[in-house]
């Protein structure tokens, strides 16, 4: 009975031996298989470094090997192909069997790399991902000096030679803020966003409280941070008294002046007198409103008149719904009722008007008289 149970136990011994060499010859060396030393390599610029990729025995002695290259930007273009390296790495890169080796890396560098490795009905591929590592420069950044309270403000930092790319930190007042100001006391009643990734420290509604000294911080773990320059960031209240009044910005001069429009306005409502409608500035010589109205009193402008203009005909040539200067047709009337109502016309250019409703002077500023 011993001796069975042991033949049994020696027979079992060899048959997992056996399986187990049989999963070591499939498992461990699977059929067209590429191998690369290590996924991600980093190196820093200016420095050489090999990119190790293998392959397994069936793919055949002279296998088809290419490399691929993807940059940060995401443009993807071969390296080496058809046994030949591409003319802008002729120089750079030195390709062996088991890999790729660059004499000297710069930032450019930075990327994927594809071995792909063909042959004997077979295909695969492996990636490595080459970091070249460059120290971080000094930050450019935009902080406003003066800002009003209640408005969106945005801080941004920005280092273009970091890599891999830099994180960003902001100060205040030299004190580090944290990225989530809820988190601690001291800071609970501020209420930034800090986007540590691009830079960026944004006030959604920017309060007194914020008012510091401000700079951001660059690192990515090359060498030492790098800061910006400070600003001092002033939050300030909305100071409506600086805003200019209309009628208060004109002279003692001009300020009771009508200007064009408001009078065409007033006369055609009051008087139902057409005034400068086909003039678009009016005669230099119509310095002043009394020689405006002695003009209107002299051509009789008024629909009475049947005069179509300031300046008319002047007493002998009245035209329009009129016919003749002593028997006027229709509904013109006489010059003598023209003449009447073109000195009710006077009388009221020569009164005192202040302009009231400035949204009827085109291209007024406050600061140039209506003439101009």
């Amino acid at each position: 009975m011993f001796w069975k149970t042991l033949y049994n136990f020696r027979v079992d011994m060899l048959t997992l031996v056996f399986v187990c060499l049989s999963i070591s010859v499939t498992g461990l060396h699977a059929a067209f298989t590429v191998t690369v030393g290590s996924p991600s390599v980093k190196v820093k610029e200016n420095e050489g470094v090999d990119l190790k990729c293998s392959y397994t025995a069936d793919f055949g002695a002279t296998p088809r090997i290419e490399w691929k290259f993807k940059d940060l930007k995401g443009y993807q273009f071969f390296i080496y192909f058809a046994g030949m390296i591409t003319a802008e790495y002729e120089g750079r890169i030195t390709v062996y069997n088991g890999g790729l080796r660059f004499n000297k890396v710069t930032r450019a560098d930075s990327g994927d790399y594809d071995c792909e490795v063909s042959g004997n009905g077979g295909y695969d591929e492996k990636t490595i991902k080459l970091t070249v590592l460059v120290p971080p420069s000094k930050p450019v950044s935009r902080i406003p000096s003066s800002v009003t309270t209640g408005s969106n403000v945005r801080l941004t930092c920005f280092d273009a030679d970091g890599s891999p790319p830099s994180t960003y930190k902001w100060y205040k007042d030299n004190t580090p803020l944290p990225e989530d100001p809820t988190k601690f006391p001291n800071f609970k009643n501020l209420t930034y966003k800090m986007n540590v990734f691009n830079g960026n420290l944004e006030f959604p509604i920017v309060s007194k409280l914020d008012t510091g000294s401000y700079f951001c911080e660059a690192s990515n773990g090359e060498d030492t941070p790098q800061r910006g320059d400070a600003v001092l960031m002033e939050v300030r209240d909305v100071d409506n008294s600086q805003a200019p009044a209309v009628k208060g910005s004109l002279s003692t001069e001009t300020q009771n002046v009508p200007s064009k429009i408001t009078m065409n306005h007033m006369l055609e409502k009051q008087y139902g007198v057409f005034m400068l409608q086909e003039q678009t500035e009016l005669p230099p010589h119509l310095d002043t409103r009394e020689e405006m109205a002695d003009l209107m009193t002299m051509g009789g402008a008024s629909r009475s008149a049947g005069l179509g203009g300031i300046g008319g005909s002047g007493c002998h040539g009245g035209v329009g719904r009129a016919e003749d200067l002593h028997g006027g047709k229709g509904r013109a009337g006489d010059y003598h009722s023209g003449t009447s109502r073109a000195e009710e016309v006077k009388k009221t250019l020569l009164k005192p008007i202040a302009i009231t409703d400035t949204t009827t002077v085109s291209g007024y500023n406050g600061n140039q008289s209506p003439h101009s």
